[in-house]
């Protein structure tokens, strides 16, 4: 198994209950990180924010695909 999203590709992301609501978005995938907790994690940029943020597989999708 390997990562499901390439590094450069756009992402909707869609964090958990905990996450501040409104940074749910569109992000690039900026690297593959390793396994965390059986899931593959993702360092993420949106363009209208100055850090990059980490999201599981499971917070991500293809725009248009619901999670």
């Amino acid at each position: 198994m390997s990562h499901r999203y390439k590094v450069g590709q756009e992402v909707s992301y869609s964090p958990g209950k905990l996450t501040i609501a409104k940074s749910a978005g569109r992000y690039k995938v900026v690297r593959h990180m390793p396994l965390e907790n059986g899931q593959y994690t993702y360092r993420i940029k949106s363009l209208s924010e100055l850090f990059e943020r980490v999201a599981s597989e499971g917070e991500i999708s293809r725009p248009g695909q619901s999670i």
